[in-house]
């Protein structure tokens, strides 16, 4: 799929903007680690920076992978915590250099780039309704206008607004109509890149191809150990699950400090409290009342996602433990598209009688 150069150039920038307002300050209030105090209470301490440590023997470092808008963020912020590590990102705009436990990437997203050779291990994906996750994708691309870099960001005081304040509806409305179908189609190649162990769908020639990055740079493949849920993330009653997966990853990578286990459960509560750092809060839900698909982009969306759900429930994905956890998030999400469709579809109908 080719790409202008400055839609190349607006995404690296969108990338950095993503990256810049996580390793700098929310509101002037820097993060915090996790200390564990016993009896299953814990309290936030100051930070750890890798590139102070040597980390002796092998480091099985864990990449995060998300589709641009999923909240990586927040995932970030869990794996903070739970090893007391700062995490780094594929461009290295956090200067923490090459001694990390884990980083975070949109890659093969145009908002990613693989820049960590061969330093990181394994992965776990973040997924998120993609109904959700493009207003939140767009909703970042309009916070940063009319800045068109980095330095442009910081002189315009910009770092505090991301996050924060929701794109103006006409805004939407045209930038979905002339995104969706390039997006919805990345929202499911991205997927298909990490779960096929780099699979890419065009050679140039219309071939099917498998990127030989993910078999001789990470040792432990692209195929992510766990799917982590954002939506689950942000429900009490489901969130310790979700960081149980994803502390369990990190307990069996070799190299990798992580906290006890007693308070997991801890942690995960104490960064959710934290809204000016990784709760949605900061920006508050995307309105679900005036942002909507047309009943056509959610058809597209529905179909999409139920090809994926096929996809991964097919014999051949039996022994993938993360396939199985795709299939239940995107049974979860067809529910609700396949509501919206048809309140989308009675509109239409309404509108035409």
């Amino acid at each position: 799929m080719e790409m202008s150069g400055r839609l190349v150039v607006l995404s690296t920038f969108v990338l950095c903007v993503l990256t810049t307002v996580n390793i700098n300050t929310f509101n002037g209030v820097r993060r915090f680690m996790t200390l564990n105090l016993g009896d299953g209470n814990c309290e936030w301490t100051l930070p750890i920076d890798d590139s102070t440590l040597n980390n002796p023997g092998e480091v099985q470092a864990t990449l995060i992978v998300g589709f641009p808008g999923v909240g990586k963020r927040l995932v970030w912020g869990m794996v903070e915590q739970l090893t007391n590590r700062r995490i780094g990102d594929d461009w290295n705009l956090s200067d923490l250099g090459d001694n990390l436990v884990a980083m975070k990437t949109s890659y093969p997203h145009p908002e990613g780039n693989w820049t960590w050779e061969d330093r990181m291990h394994h992965s776990v994906m973040v997924i998120r309704n993609p109904m959700q996750t493009l207003i939140d994708y767009h909703n970042i691309r309009e916070e940063i206008k009319p800045a068109q870099n980095v330095e442009d960001m910081k002189r315009l005081n910009k770092t505090d607004e991301v996050f924060t304040k929701e794109s103006d509806l006409s805004h939407w409305f045209v930038w979905r109509d002339a995104a969706f179908d390039n997006e919805m189609d990345l929202y499911g190649w991205f997927i298909e890149y990490w779960m096929d162990n780099g699979r890419r769908r065009n050679n140039g020639t219309g071939e099917v191809y498998y990127e030989s990055s993910c078999t001789d740079l990470m040792v432990g493949g692209c195929t992510p150990k766990a799917i982590i849920q954002y939506e689950a993330l942000m429900d009490e009653e489901r969130g310790e699950d979700e960081v149980v997966k994803l502390a369990s990853v990190l307990v069996d990578s070799a190299g990798v400090p992580v906290i006890d286990q007693s308070v997991w459960s801890c942690t995960y509560h104490e960064v959710m409290k934290k809204d000016s750092f990784y709760s949605a809060k900061k920006r508050g839900a995307s309105s679900g009342v005036q942002k909507k698909f047309s009943y056509k982009q959610l058809a597209a969306m529905k179909r999409e996602v139920e090809r994926l759900r096929d996809k991964y429930t097919l014999p051949i994905y039996e022994s993938v433990p993360s396939a199985s956890q795709l299939v239940l998030v995107l049974e979860e999400y067809l529910v609700d598209i396949s509501d919206e469709f048809q309140k989308a579809w009675k509109l239409h109908e309404q509108a035409i009688a």
